[in-house]
């Protein structure tokens, strides 16, 4: 599911949810594709994509080192998954 970012909320405290409703919604499709793996796993990748579009985002305010850090983080645990 896409996401939206409102206008009557300050843009780092909906940066913020947004991230967190990625991380929450990854892993609870990771386990409720119990018995179909390779959904859940294409699911959460596809949500790993939207967590870094959102850093991407937010990567002046993170500085580089900082967003270098996030993206290689959620980059690795996608590839991760897709070992799975």
């Amino acid at each position: 599911m896409a996401f939206q970012i409102r206008r009557d909320t300050p843009l780092p405290r909906e940066l913020g949810r947004v991230i967190q409703e990625q991380l929450v919604g990854a892993l609870a499709e990771l386990s409720a594709h119990g018995d179909t793996l390779r959904k859940g796993v294409y699911s959460a990748r596809k949500r790993g994509k939207r967590l870094r579009a959102t850093i991407r985002l937010m990567r002046a305010a993170l500085g580089e080192e900082r967003y270098a850090e996030a993206n290689a983080l959620i980059r690795d645990a996608g590839r991760a998954l897709g070992d799975a």
